[in-house]
Order: C-alpha cells, then structure tokens, then sequence
C-alpha cells in the first residue's frame, strides 16, 4: 500500500511525505515537468481542449526551466503552451494516477494545546507576534501511541486517574527544547487542536523564535523550512505560519467548514464539546488564568489536558480528519487544499483531462461581470393547513448535466436572454429555440449554447461524482444491514470509508459551481456561471407555477 499525505513544490524538488507498505516515506524528489506545444503531428497523441489540435510534451530537467520557457514565450504570438503549471498536483497525477488504497491509521497526528500565562501579572489575550507571555503548559496527544502527554514548568502531583502522563522542567526554554525534539523523533504528519492556525502554532513559533532565533523554529519542520503568512479571519489580517512538511488542519476550522449545518451561539471548544459530546472542560475555580496557575495548578493542569483529548473524542464521533482525507484522495490534492474552492476543482479537472490525454488549456482572457444567482419564491404570509416544500436534488449539478454545460462546449450567445422571456414565450426565445434545434445545440435561459456534439467535461465529472456517490451509498447501506446481523467489526471501517466517500462526492459536485462562479478560476466564464443559474432559476419558477395552478 502506497499513499502521500504530502506534496509541495519548492525550488526544483517536491517535498514529499508518505507512506508505503507501513513504512513512513520524507523526501526532497527533484521533479521534472511536462508542457504540452503545438504539433505538426496530425496523429500525436495529445490533443488540445478547445479546439482537438494536436500537442506534444516537453519535458524540461527540471522546474525552474519550466517556469523559465513558460515565462520566455508568454507574449509570444501563436505560441500557446498547454499543461498545468502546478507542478506538486502534476507530481501527484503522475505517482497515482488512479484511486488507491489508504490507511489513516498509519498516519501520525498530533493534537496540541498550549497554555501561556504570565504568573507575576494579571494578562489579557497575549499578543501573539510579540509573543512575550510564557507558554507554560504543552498538551500533546499522539495517535500513534494514543496518549496524552503534558509538559510544565511547575510541579505536579500525578495519579492513575489522571489519564494523562505529566513531565516536568525547570524553565520554558527547556520545555520548548524538549518539545521541538518530542516533535522531530515523532514526526507527525499532521498537527490539529482547537484554533490552531490562528492560536497555538503562531504563537509556539513566535516564541520559540523570541527565546533561541529561527535557526531553533525550523527544527519544526521536517525539511527545515517555515514561512509566515497572513490570512484573513473577520475582516482582519492574522500572522501565522506554514511549517512545510506538516499539515495544519485546524480542527475548528473543519468544523466550521463541514461539521455543522447551522450557526452556533459559539464556538469554543468548551460549547461544542457539551453540544457534541454531551461534556466540556474541566472547571477552574479561580477568577482569572493568573489566579489558576498560581493557586490550583493541579486543575489548571487537567483543563489543558482535557483539551487535546476532547478534540480527539470529537474527531471519534464526527470524523472530519477521516473526511478531511478522503476529499483530498477524491480531488488527488493537498489536504490544506479542502478548505479552498477553486484550487480542488481545477486539480480535478487536470487529473480528468489527463487521463483522456487533453492538455490543461492556456487561460483565456474572460469579462468579469456581475450575474445573478439563485431564485427564492416570495412567501405570501397567511396561516396555512397542508404544506409542501419542494427542492431539486443537485440542482446545479444536473443543470450542468443536462444542457452539457463545459468551457469547451460554450458556444459564444446570439441571444440575451432571461428566464421571462422563456415563461412568455417571448419572439427572442422562440428565435433562440429555433437556432438552437437548428445548430444542434442545447439553448440555456441567459442565451448561451453548449455543443451536443461532445460530453463536456464538467458533465462527465457531475455523472462521477453523483453516480459514484449513488454506487458507495448503496454499497455501505448494504454493509451496515450486514453489520446490524453479524456484528462483524472488520465492517466498521470499511462502511465509514464508504460513508467518507459518498460525503466527499456530494460535497464535491456542490462545490463545482463554487468554482465555476469563482473569477480565479482557470476557466472563469461569467456567462457559463449565469446559465447554470439562470437556468436553475427557470426551472423553480416553471415548477412553481404548475405547482400552483395545479
């Protein structure tokens, strides 16, 4: 069994992590990439997506020459280079190809809690890029042993109770010395808790840089490299880091992401381990964080504790990482890459492409513009006996099905029309009707044609992601009636595998039109987006009304 759970680009190697037949795989893999250009071959076997032409690879020794030629003849005049220029998601089509076997349980993940007080003072939130309040508790919680270890700066009085080991050092620096090399032994491949990217991991490198300087931080990683950036939470910018070679999969931001259906009235942890799991954090009887480190430290202890282990009793019953995991080997791309709309999607489509031997196309220069979106039916206020709600099944989806809707199947719009001129019939819909039958083209409700000629590929990839889903639906119900008579536990996880893929394909083939919409988009098309909803909007106004005149 082989399978990554890392791949970036960087220079010309990709850092790569992985595992294969049990065995954990860190490596620098010098890459060399292909690009596809025109060919006089009429017979090659590359071929380009709007127009068929034929193409032929070049491979270059290595990434830096790829970027060089891409960047020499970028305004050149009839030199069109094709191929898709992120080159870690390249690496990866080219190891797996294909779907493949994974076990999460090989993979090391790390939970992390950190606790910072200034003992001497009364503090509020710390500053996290100055970084000047002590860090004084370490929890970790480690799926490769599932235990969790707690390291401190002051005495504590253990027991079997307790749950937890707990290790002891003289001052901060040696803690922060001793958990650099916890990690570096350990070598997990992920790092989760609660808040992480914009808490724990900012703030353990601040400090760590703060005490001993950079060369101490990138220890951290396991290819020596961590690089700040700035991400957007709340209107405000927020300093953290990417430590290269371990994933940051921030566990409230999963949740947030794709473990609740509706807005919670909060989100720390406390609150949604009582929601969830029906049990919170310990409670501490001081009236500040100062007061408890100072004159109940032996509680203080186990509320630092008990996080890391909620977050592991969470992941338990929601299985987000599991998740997580299987919408990256759905899309084949980076784990970070799930929280993101654009950048699954495009490696999607690059893999699909491949694999019928099209070149990822040269972006082309597209008319951003505002369209509409979704239709909601006014309500008419009234007290009512029967009611009805009525909602398509994938929507988007199946519109994209239906009328063959692709970049390479768009055939620029004669017509501007609206879903109005539809439901009146108007002379413009009639003549679009007739133009449409007459070129063989489907006719969608803002005017745009789409080729019948060729499935589109974003069809072909709707029919995967929505029969796929159907296929492991049907199979995990099968394994679970199986379950519910033989109790077999060798079942359990294969049908959470299976729930895991059915969840992954259906959020997939709703997060399409996400990118579709998305101006960032390799094949952002304004007009494309509007028909989809467009033609979403006509078809709920047209069952609306018969609804109602029935």
């Amino acid at each position: 069994m082989k399978f990554y759970t890392y791949a970036k680009a960087v220079g010309n190697n990709i850092l790569y992590r992985g595992y294969e037949n049990g065995k954990q795989i860190i490596s620098k893999v010098p890459f060399k990439p292909t690009l596809y250009i025109p060919s006089r071959n009429p017979n090659a076997e590359w071929k380009s997506l709007y127009d068929s032409k034929p193409l032929e690879p070049v491979v270059f020794d290595n990434i830096k020459a790829a970027k060089k030629y891409v960047d020499l003849y970028k305004d050149v005049q009839g030199m069109e280079i094709h191929g898709f220029q992120k080159y870690d998601y390249q690496y990866i089509n080219n190891e797996f190809p294909d779907e493949f076997d994974y076990d999460l349980a090989q993979v090391n993940i790390l939970t992390i809690d950190i606790e910072v007080v200034e003992a001497l003072s009364e503090e509020g939130f710390p500053d996290i890029q100055l970084a000047e309040v002590p860090i004084v508790l370490i929890s970790l919680h480690s799926t490769r042993n599932r235990k969790t270890l707690v390291l401190g700066i002051k005495e504590f009085i253990t027991s079997e109770e307790d749950g937890f080991e707990y290790k002891y050092f003289p001052d901060e620096k040696s803690m922060l010395k001793y958990f650099i090399a916890y990690n570096k032994a350990t070598n997990p491949d992920i790092w989760t808790g609660w808040n992480t990217s914009e808490f724990d991991i900012p703030y353990i490198v601040n400090r760590i840089m703060k005490l001993f300087g950079k060369e101490m931080v990138e220890k951290l990683s396991p290819f020596g490299i961590i690089r700040e950036k700035m991400i957007e939470v709340r209107g405000r910018e927020i300093q953290t880091y990417d430590i290269f070679g371990i994933i940051d999969l921030d566990y409230l931001k999963l949740y947030k992401k794709y473990g609740i259906r509706s807005a919670k009235e909060s989100y720390t942890l406390d609150f949604i381990a009582q929601e969830e799991l029906g049990e919170g954090k310990v409670d501490l009887p001081g009236n500040s964080f100062r007061d408890n480190y100072n004159n109940h430290f032996q509680l203080f202890v186990k509320y630092s504790a008990i996080d890391t282990v909620l977050v592991e009793k969470l992941e338990r019953k929601m299985k987000l990482i599991e998740l997580a995991f299987a919408m990256t080997y759905m899309y084949r791309c980076n784990v970070q890459d799930i929280y993101r709309t654009v950048v699954p999607w495009e490696v999607l489509i690059f893999n699909h492409l491949s694999k019928n031997k099209i070149a990822v196309p040269p972006r082309r220069d597209a008319i951003e513009n505002d369209y509409d979106g979704g239709w909601v039916k006014e309500p008419k206020a009234g007290m009512y006996g029967w009611t009805m709600s009525v909602d398509f099944a994938s929507l988007y989806p199946s519109v994209e099905r239906q009328w063959n809707i692709s970049p390479e199947t768009f055939v620029a719009s004669e017509y501007n029309l609206r879903p109005d001129d539809f439901l009146s019939n108007s002379e413009d819909s009639i003549t679009a009707k007739a133009r449409a039958i007459e070129l063989g083209f489907t006719l969608t409700a803002n005017g745009a044609m789409f080729r019948k000629d060729k499935a589109g590929f974003l069809p072909e990839l709707m029919k995967y992601c929505m029969e796929g889903r159907k296929i492991a639906k049907k199979e995990m119900i099968k394994l679970e009636k199986e379950y519910e008579v033989t109790k077999n536990p060798a079942l359990i996880p294969k049908i959470s595998a299976l729930n895991n893929k059915q969840t992954a394909l259906k959020l997939a083939a709703n997060a399409c039109y996400g990118a579709i919409g998305n101006k960032g988009f390799h094949y952002y098309e304004y007009r494309i987006a509007e028909a989809i909803t467009l033609s979403g909007q006509l078809s709920n106004i047209h069952l609306s009304i018969r609804l109602t005149l029935n």
